[in-house]
């Protein structure tokens, strides 16, 4: 019987030419077979190399040479598997990355003003959570950021709840979306409350980390439909850690 070395089919020992592939099949070979282990060894050999056998006086004999596998190429194995694992760790942290994106748990901050009139009674407050609050602002340069806002009612800060950084991510997802303009000289929220401070820039950035954190004190404040609100102070919601 011969094998084809192409395909590995079995012919007859009278065919030249696979019957499957039309590859040209080995023909017959002299060798000297070990009679002790049956090892088939060039010609010329004087000594069996498995079981040491002297091979001198033995006469050659025909036969077929063995059907060896196709070698596998080791370094094409090994920079695949080097390649399909880093395309592996880059998918990973795409995907680890595009999944915290959509909830930055750092950047969402909660925000309460509470509206006052000349004589620093209460009249009015709202809620509000900004995005990108917890970023670094720029230096001297005036800056937007995005705000939602969630109402005017005292019963509206129960949407806080414990006011974890999750929760203020939702909430900002969830309500009306309006700006927070940071001027040299003033700052606006825009929104039903249209409210302008009157309070600079550098004033606001004090803490020298976040816009509003760690602010204090009243704020001569304008708010087109409210002309008796007169001041304002503004109280960061601080997030619990998850």
């Amino acid at each position: 019987m011969k094998v084809c070395i192409k395909c590995n089919t079995i012919n007859d020992d009278n065919e030249e030419y696979c019957t499957n592939c039309g590859a040209k099949l080995p023909m017959p070979m002299l060798a000297i077979v070990c009679p002790n282990c049956g090892k088939v060894n060039a010609l010329g050999t004087t000594e069996c190399p498995i079981c040491h056998h002297k091979l001198t006086g033995i006469r050659p004999k025909k036969v077929m040479p063995s059907v060896k596998p196709p070698k596998q190429n080791k370094k094409l194995l090994r920079f695949l598997a080097v390649f399909f694992g880093l395309l592996g760790v880059v998918i990973f942290i795409f995907l680890s990355q595009r999944y915290t994106s959509a909830y930055n748990y750092t950047e969402y901050m909660g925000v309460k003003l509470v509206y006052y009139d000349q004589d620093l009674h209460s009249q009015a407050q709202a809620y509000y959570v900004i995005k990108g609050g917890h970023k670094q602002p720029p230096k001297d340069k005036p800056f937007t950021l995005d705000v939602a806002y969630l109402g005017n009612q005292k019963s509206d800060q129960k949407k806080f709840g414990s006011c974890s950084s999750r929760k203020l991510a939702k909430l900002y997802d969830t309500h009306r979306h309006y700006k927070l303009h940071v001027q040299a000289k003033a700052t606006e929220f825009s929104g039903p409350l249209q409210t302008v401070i009157s309070v600079k820039q550098t004033v606001l950035l004090s803490n020298g980390k976040t816009p509003i954190s760690g602010l204090e004190g009243h704020y001569p404040v304008k708010v087109a439909t409210k002309p008796a609100i007169k001041y304002i102070k503004i109280l960061e919601i601080v997030p619990n850690s998850l």
